[in-house]
């Protein structure tokens, strides 16, 4: 057994209320409600030629609304769709032309589980298209 004075033992009976006073009061506080949302990892697009795409297939039977935003590496807005309905089984894509850097897409809508999202790398090498990199959204 520990001995305390009076005075210390006070002391810490005061905090240990401040301390329950202070946790009651944070789990009372509910944390804000994040987006439903997608999102991809960075990609870099390297010259003219290459440029980003933001893509959203629908793999539900109703159609889906979603927001697909395109942000650089500083979350700037470099493009975007906002309430876009893509129906079933239907594809939309958001592509920025002429754009080298950072970018990342972002995909709002109340069902995550609705659609498939991924942000591509995309080449015109002259006769057609190559996809250089892919990004999932998770």
């Amino acid at each position: 057994m520990i001995k305390m004075s009076k005075p210390l033992a006070s002391v810490i009976a005061a905090w240990m209320m401040a301390f329950a006073t202070t946790a009651a009061s944070a789990q009372a506080v509910e944390s804000p409600a994040s987006p439903k949302g997608l999102f991809t990892s960075s990609l870099y697009t390297s010259s003219p030629d290459n440029y980003p795409i933001c893509t959203v297939t629908n793999i539900t039977t109703k159609p889906v609304t979603v927001t697909i935003t395109m942000l650089d590496v500083g979350g700037n807005v470099l493009t975007n769709a906002a309430s876009t309905s893509v129906g079933p089984g239907k594809t939309f894509e958001l592509a920025k032309s002429s754009y080298t850097g950072i970018s990342r897409c972002t995909f709002a809508l109340a069902d995550t589980a609705a659609v498939r999202a991924n942000l591509s790398i995309i080449h015109w090498d002259g006769a057609g298209y190559q996809i250089f990199a892919v990004s999932e959204a998770n």
